[in-house]
């Protein structure tokens, strides 16, 4: 198979049918994985001699990064658990050091609770900034608070920001990997 898929990337030309067929073959023959790789092999192939607008090369390099062309679908979801656990260390961690405040400017700070007003989560907060559609309620209450007497307020505000940039990241790669894959079906 690999000498199959080197013949097809030293053609003159990129040839996406040339591709296509060959992982029908596989998959006629039961092999699902081989085709699996023909496909991803036939992505990366057209990224390098498919004249894609570099804005086209990116987003076809970022969703092989990411999810393997809509084959590997489980990597975001590696990735956003383990982003998640360790999330979930820091605002734990934050909010026993006084880090965490309410939205709300009530003076309330982690881990206080206060009638009428809900508790912080550190895990379901980790979780409520990776999944963007996702509203747990956390993130509308809680925020770190970058003016605290340490730099780790600020620190932990970006990492916040950040979670949440990726989560709308990945989020948009996973809806593509799977578009993407029962298209190409």
């Amino acid at each position: 198979m690999a000498q199959r898929i080197g013949w097809l990337g030293q053609t003159e030309t990129y040839n996406a049918d040339a591709y296509q067929q060959l992982a029908q073959q596989y998959r006629a023959g039961g092999n699902e994985e081989a085709a699996r790789k023909i496909h991803i092999a036939s992505q990366r192939d057209l990224r390098r001699r498919g004249k894609l607008r570099w804005i086209s090369g990116v987003w076809n390099w970022f969703l092989g990064w990411s999810v393997g062309y809509g084959y590997r679908l489980h990597r975001p979801f590696l990735f956003l658990l383990a982003l998640g656990l360790i999330g979930w260390g820091l605002y734990f961690w934050g909010e026993h050091a006084g880090l965490i405040y309410a939205s709300d400017k009530s003076g309330i700070v982690a881990p206080n609770c206060a009638k009428g007003y809900p508790c912080f989560n550190s895990f379901v907060y980790s979780y409520s900034n990776l999944i963007p559609v996702a509203d747990f309620r956390e993130s509308t209450f809680w925020l770190p608070n970058p003016r605290a007497n340490s730099p780790w307020g600020a620190l932990l505000m970006v990492y916040t920001w950040v979670t949440i940039a990726i989560g709308w990241l990945a989020g948009t790669a996973i809806i593509a990997g799977v578009t993407r894959f029962f298209r190409a079906r």
